[in-house]
């Protein structure tokens, strides 16, 4: 496995390590598998990815030791958690290949979705840097707001709305089963 990723080593600085091996596979799939098959969607780079990853863990497990089913060892259970995502990933890639797409623009290159990402992104940093400080009401609030605004929602009505309910609902649910959030300036 090492030759085969040695052979990768020159494109874009990638190098054969432990960190390494995902760009290795992200390679693998751009250049081979997206522009071989002529079919550049992400759904099949997502399914290439997981299969080489169920591979790894697959062949990880077997270095830890699998065991008998008598007495398994450490590596069982990684093995079947390897073993069901190089499957599943195995069908999705074979769903992929049949899928004819019709979309003659890429999602990934789409520069909305782009723009959304990074204002996904954005209020989810948000959410994590002012969760102390703001507490989790007032924090989640604004989260919940932005994250329903980006997903689409016109109406700032209809995103308030949902957003109280999801906000409280969760809050006396896990209240109640005794998890205590952050106060915030609330407290």
């Amino acid at each position: 496995m090492k030759e085969f990723l040695n052979s990768f080593s020159g494109v874009s600085g990638v190098s054969v390590g432990t960190l390494d091996i995902y760009k290795a596979f992200y390679i693998i799939a751009l250049n081979i598998f997206g522009k071989f098959l002529g079919m550049g969607t992400p759904n099949l780079y997502v399914a290439v990815i997981l299969l080489f990853i169920g591979i790894f863990i697959i062949s990880y497990s077997y270095r830890i030791g699998i065991g008998s089913i008598n007495h398994p060892g450490s590596g069982l259970f990684p093995f079947l958690i390897g073993s069901a995502l190089f499957l599943l990933s195995l069908y999705k890639f074979n769903m992929e290949i049949k899928r004819k797409t019709k979309i003659k623009q890429e999602v990934e290159h789409s520069p909305i979705i782009f723009k959304k990402i990074i204002a996904l992104t954005s209020s989810l940093l948000f959410y994590a840097f002012f969760l102390q400080l703001l507490g989790y009401l007032i924090t989640t609030l604004i989260t919940i707001a932005l994250i329903l605004r980006i997903a689409g929602y016109k109406s700032w009505f209809r995103i308030l709305v949902y957003t109280v309910i999801i906000v409280f609902t969760s809050y006396f649910l896990f209240t109640t089963l005794g998890v205590r959030f952050p106060k915030g300036i609330l407290g």
